[in-house]
């Protein structure tokens, strides 16, 4: 899915890796996380983890987003005692 925002930003969410991201993030139990890929006016791009719906990190490195997924199903994990 692509959408544009206010700011002439395109988030798709099957670009590039995006797709592999978020079904990497639900199988760790975030099932409230999307990443999309970011691309702005300019032709640049980058990964956009979007948690409830809420930009919470970038980056231009796959591995970066995948990092930061597996710090977040961590935490998760110490939240709930696991």
């Amino acid at each position: 899915m692509k959408v544009t925002t206010s700011t002439g930003v395109e988030l798709d969410t099957e670009g590039l890796w995006a797709k592999d991201a978020t079904n990497y993030a639900k199988q760790l139990g975030l099932t409230n996380i999307i990443v999309t890929v970011a691309t702005h006016k300019d032709g640049s791009k980058e990964y956009l983890i979007l948690e409830d719906n809420q930009a919470s990190y970038d980056s231009q490195k796959y591995e970066d987003i995948l990092c930061h997924i597996e710090m977040m199903a961590l935490a998760k994990k110490g939240e709930n005692g696991k």
